[in-house]
């Protein structure tokens, strides 16, 4: 916390500029033939930046998600965001040095190192953007569940507004006389997501009961998503 707010959302952008600007600047020195000392040296200070926030943002998200919500898949995508950068990291920063004396000639093994770099940067980037929609996508459907309880607490829950509520991104589903908003968990049902999605819009007592029976966990765990009682 930094001044009664969560350091996540301050956090966050660190790594989603400094990883993949990093990475642009590792492909084109792989294909560059001239070279600058300083763009290398400054190119590892950018990426061991870009590592310390991934890692500091993954810390700080599971904090804000044990006092706040449970971002299943945007957890998931943080995490392995942190480990892939790490790898970027060990594989980026020797070549970078490397590149940096003027008197050494390349080699094959150098060259390869730089492609290993390059690729590394490409697959970093590409999980900050994963990672960063599906942030998006958590806070925006948790905004969507912030007006649906407003919207729901004045009274109970019609089928009608449920079946509304018909896809995977927004999903509304009703089970045991309650209705439920599940679109957080339907990617992160450990299921999979398609035993929630076909439930989105309707009473899906009948298939929640079929497949848990009695089991109290999954029961526990629809708690979290409760709008309120069917009309």
């Amino acid at each position: 916390m930094f001044n009664n707010l969560p350091l996540h959302p301050l956090l966050v952008h660190a790594p989603v500029v400094l990883l993949p600007l990093t990475a642009l600047g590792v492909i084109l020195l792989v294909f560059l033939k001239k070279r600058e000392r300083q763009v290398s040296l400054a190119l590892i200070a950018l990426i061991a930046a870009g590592v310390a926030s991934a890692v500091a943002s993954v810390l700080s998200g599971n904090y804000l998600a044990s006092i706040m919500y449970t971002p299943t898949a945007h957890q998931r995508w943080g995490f392995f965001l942190m480990i892939t950068s790490v790898v970027y990291l060990l594989v980026a920063a020797p070549w970078l040095w490397l590149i940096s004396a003027k008197d050494r000639e390349p080699s094959g093994a150098m060259r390869a190192l730089g492609y290993a770099a390059a690729l590394s940067g490409i697959v970093v980037t590409g999980l900050t953007v994963a990672t960063g929609h599906s942030g998006a996508e958590l806070n925006w459907s948790n905004v969507g569940s912030e007006q649906a309880t407003a919207a729901t607490s004045s009274g109970p829950v019609t089928m009608e507004q449920i079946a509304q509520h018909n896809k995977a991104e927004d999903c509304w589903v009703a089970i045991d006389g309650n209705a439920y908003d599940l679109t957080e968990w339907v990617s992160g049902h450990p299921g999979g997501a398609g035993a929630i999605s076909s439930m989105c819009g309707t009473d899906g007592t009948a298939g929640f009961q079929g497949k848990h029976g009695n089991d109290d966990g999954p029961a526990k765990a629809l708690e979290q998503y409760l709008l309120g009682p069917v009309a």
